[in-house]
């Protein structure tokens, strides 16, 4: 089984529903150090809670938590927006992400190329409001990260 260290401090909370005819986009990452490997998993949910669609990803390297977060949250747009789960909101548990993609301002480093990329994608659709949640409120997107 591998050794995956979680990016964040656990804190308990439980995933709330969106408003109506809006999709809420839940993110994660997860870091396996000793293997080198990095799990990205996205869940789309509608305002009645079932899972609408789910992605894991499994990227052979491991780089800095805000990177890797950033990359779960650069995966779940684009599925959001070509299946046509739309308008939605993205959730992530870290904090630095959420701020910048809210002020649309991202810098030059490796986390703002990707940031970057994230709010030039939102401001192309009906999407998104991006919102800081504690981890346990990613509970389904932390497990399926966990199984990379």
């Amino acid at each position: 089984m591998p050794s995956w260290v979680v990016v964040k401090e656990v804190i308990n909370h439980c995933w709330q529903a969106p408003p109506m005819g809006i999709f809420k986009i839940n993110t994660y990452a997860a870091l396996n150090q000793r293997d080198k490997v990095t799990g990205l998993r996205v869940v789309i949910r509608d305002s009645y809670g079932p899972i609408m669609v789910s992605s894991c990803r499994h990227i052979g390297s491991c780089y800095h938590s805000q990177i890797v977060e950033a990359l779960a949250i650069f995966e779940g747009c684009p599925l959001s927006v070509n299946l046509g789960l739309l308008p939605a909101t993205v959730d992530s548990d870290t904090l630095s992400v959420v701020q910048a993609i809210r002020k649309k301002e991202a810098s030059s480093s490796e986390v703002g190329v990707i940031v970057n990329d994230v709010i030039y994608l939102i401001s192309q659709v009906e999407i998104f409001s991006a919102d800081f949640v504690l981890r346990l409120a990613n509970s389904v997107a932390h497990g399926l990260a966990r199984l990379a």
